[in-house]
């Protein structure tokens, strides 16, 4: 018999179920699917048996990524955790490197998004703070402008005089 012909030995009904657990939006691992249909003591390999789902899932489509992709998760980390769990499952490792390589990575990345969010946010405060800053100044300058044009106009200085001494101490006319 062929690799994959063992499975043909099984009765359709059940190898219909398995099938269908294979590709099933659960992502079932092939270990726990070949446990659940005691498999073993229907003369199949547990090895023979994984590359059967795994050709199988690769005929869908599936393989991991694609079927996942569909799943409801709220958020790419749930998704990503669920791929990385299917494969610990699965006993397939071979990626696992890259995966964690890429978990860094990301990790990374958020953590410089953040730092810029924080900058912005930093700045968006600071530059709020410096308008206040500056109204207020600007509101102790017309202030002092008044006292000065009133005290100028009380002691009887000439206008002209009073826009000259403002000009040499730069004061707004």
């Amino acid at each position: 018999m062929g690799r994959y012909e063992v499975m043909d030995t099984l009765p359709d009904a059940l190898r219909q179920e398995i099938d269908e657990w294979i590709l099933s939006r659960a992502k079932h691992s092939a270990s726990r699917i070949y446990r659940k249909f005691n498999l073993v003591e229907r003369g199949i390999k547990a090895d023979t048996f994984r590359r059967y789902v795994k050709r199988k899932r690769d005929a869908a489509g599936a393989a991991g990524v694609e079927d996942a992709t569909d799943r409801d998760y709220s958020t790419a980390d749930e998704l990503l955790m669920a791929l990385v769990i299917e494969k610990c499952e699965s006993g397939e490792t071979k990626h696992m490197t890259g995966i964690a390589s890429m978990l860094r990575a990301i990790a990374d990345r958020r953590r410089l998004e953040i730092d810029q969010q924080a900058d912005e946010r930093a700045q968006q405060k600071h530059d709020a703070w410096l308008d206040d800053k500056r109204r207020e100044l600007a509101a102790k300058k017309a202030a002092a402008d008044r006292q000065l044009d009133q005290l100028a106009a009380s002691e009887g200085v000439p206008e002209k005089v009073c826009d000259a001494v403002k000009r040499l101490y730069g004061i707004d006319l």
